[in-house]
């Protein structure tokens, strides 16, 4: 996908960091049911750092913003209208201007 955007010279495409989910029982229990613990989540991000390297694709990493506050949302989950979103939206907001 990233190659066929590049082919077509498309701009303002950009990859992100992926957020931690809280632990639950579907994600700590064995074998898991859910794939999205915090050392799963840093394996594919890392893997998109490697991406972004090799495909000249601009990488915008949250972490420090959502790492320390990863179980802070309202469904342990996602980030809605709280000081949290709007760091995280400003400081996107930022890489792309």
């Amino acid at each position: 996908m990233i190659q066929n955007l590049k082919a077509m010279n498309t701009t303002g495409v950009y990859l992100r960091s992926i957020h931690y989910n809280a632990l639950g029982d579907v994600k700590i229990k064995c074998p898991p049911e859910d794939w999205r613990s915090p050392p799963v989540i840093d394996g594919f991000n890392r893997m998109i750092r490697i991406l972004v390297e090799t495909m000249d694709v601009p990488f915008i990493d949250t972490n420090f913003i959502i790492g320390p506050m990863w179980d802070s949302g309202g469904d342990f989950c996602h980030y809605r209208n709280d000081k949290v979103a709007r760091a995280e939206a400003l400081y996107i907001l930022s890489r792309l201007l």
